[in-house]
């Protein structure tokens, strides 16, 4: 079986998440403090979609307990920094390419012996569609951020699956 170890979210200490007065007091500011309540929707969503792409893993079933033939999976997401300004008083549309970065850390452990069978990580960006290709700015709202935080989760998530499952076919042979 898998156990799903809790995961870990650590974010980049770039100051609070506050409302701007004016544009110019952060205009060359690129990195912005993330609001608690917009921290709980991350770690919700991350955890909720890569729950939901590790139930498909089709050689291991995902198990509540600790147990012999047991491997823990413990994931970290570091380094979070959002790449979003805050609303500024008096304007609500803003652009940006680049929603965020995360660095994502996965360890796989075996539960008898403690072993680790394998380690991976990676810097990625959270981006709109076509961000990073041609730098478009696209209008972001707190919508917007969700579904892309969704749609990273989703990718991100799938990759780790496709690696274990293949992971298990070698182990098999």
């Amino acid at each position: 079986g898998l156990y799903l170890w809790g995961a870990i979210f650590e974010y980049r200490d770039v100051g609070p998440a506050q409302r701007s007065r004016s544009t110019f007091s952060r205009s060359t500011k690129q990195e912005f403090g993330i609001a608690p309540e917009d921290r709980v929707k991350f770690e919700e969503t991350v955890s909720e979609t890569f729950l939901k792409e590790l139930g498909k893993i089709k050689e291991l079933e995902i198990v509540s307990e600790i147990g012999p033939d047991t491997m823990i999976l413990r994931g970290g997401f570091l380094d979070i920094v959002s790449r979003v300004p805050p609303p500024t008083v008096g304007r609500t549309d803003i652009y940006v390419a680049t929603m965020g970065e995360v660095t994502f850390v996965v360890e796989l452990i075996d539960a008898e012996t403690g072993e680790t069978l394998a380690v991976a990580s990676e810097r990625r960006k959270i981006e709109q569609p076509g961000g990073q290709i041609n730098s478009t700015t696209m209008r972001t709202t707190s919508v917007t951020v969700q579904a892309e935080v969704r749609r990273w989760a989703q990718r991100s998530a799938s990759k780790l699956r496709s690696e274990i499952d293949k992971g298990m076919k070698k182990a098999r042979k």
